[in-house]
């Protein structure tokens, strides 16, 4: 189920990073590899083209998470980044 689960991440047409807790990039799916998103990058470095009310929004919703100890909630934030 996990392998299955990582082919369909790996195959979405989207971008999809998890971060830590410091903001940091702790891993992406091939969408956001290919446009040059790297492991260890902080949010804003790993996001370029997001303003800073995108970086804010994102940076809200991980303190939000980590405060609701949502680690198991599904949490999401939709964005276009061009």
């Amino acid at each position: 189920l996990r392998e299955h689960s990582e082919r369909i991440v790996e195959s979405l047409p989207v971008g999809i990073l998890e971060l830590d807790a410091d903001l940091k990039v702790r891993a992406v799916n091939p969408y956001l590899e290919e446009r040059g998103v790297r492991s260890g990058a902080r949010l804003s470095e790993a996001l370029p083209r997001a303003g800073s009310a995108e970086i804010a929004a994102l940076e809200s919703l991980v303190r939000e998470s980590r405060q609701a100890h949502a680690t198991r909630e599904r949490l999401f934030l939709r964005m276009h980044l061009g």
